[in-house]
């Protein structure tokens, strides 16, 4: 009885002689920013989605020079079939072949045929326009111009000039076609059109093997 009256000793009591429960004990919190300063760390060492992230930043250049090389290989490609097709046209006007196979229709329009059916074109024939001139001699010569660079679009009396040529002639042939630019990155030629087009000049000038003197119509 005496150790039990010891052990209530000093502290207080109820009215009914109970002791009292201790009162419950308040959690402090934690301070939030060590808790960031965590989180930042632990997102710094963090590697997921990296190669996301530099994929991001590098496709838009990467993409952009894909279009540039696309469209740079279309015109070379394009200036290059232009060139094939006057070559062409140039050999059988020098040779008199393009006489002896006159038919009576327009030669302009059976020139334009005769070039765009005996090779691979990347341009549209039925813009594609030519001017064939006589001319005293290699000085000169004086091949029409193509472009309006005040308008941007052709030069008027392009394409209505085909003089027929006949032997030892000394002969200006120009041909020019508009292409389109897939992504208007590059000017090419300097010689820009109207929605989005881009023109293409190709000239020869070379005299005539002595033949005699025959119709191209």
């Amino acid at each position: 009885m005496q150790g039990g009256g010891e052990t209530g000793r000093g502290r207080p009591r109820d009215g009914d002689g109970s002791v009292p429960s201790a009162a419950p004990r308040r959690r402090v919190a934690a301070p939030r920013a060590p808790r960031r300063a965590a989180l930042w760390r632990a997102l710094a060492r963090d590697r997921g989605g990296a190669t996301a992230v530099e994929f991001a930043l590098l496709a838009i250049p990467f993409f952009a020079l894909l279009c540039i090389i696309f469209e740079a290989a279309f015109l070379l490609l394009s200036q290059q079939t232009l060139d094939g097709a006057v070559d062409r046209a140039a050999r059988v006007l020098r040779t008199g072949e393009f006489q002896d196979t006159a038919d009576g229709t327009d030669p302009a329009e059976r020139m334009r045929r005769l070039m765009c059916r005996n090779g691979v074109v990347f341009f549209r024939c039925e813009d594609l326009r030519l001017d064939v001139q006589r001319s005293g001699g290699f000085a000169a010569a004086q091949p029409t111009e193509a472009y309006d660079g005040t308008k941007k679009d052709w030069v008027v009396s392009f394409g209505t000039h085909f003089d027929c040529p006949a032997g030892g002639d000394i002969i200006a042939l120009r041909a020019a076609v508009p292409v389109m630019r897939p992504f208007s990155a590059l000017n090419f030629s300097g010689q820009t059109m109207t929605g989005g087009r881009q023109l293409l000049i190709t000239t020869m000038i070379f005299r005539t093997e002595p033949y005699a003197a025959r119709s191209c119509t």
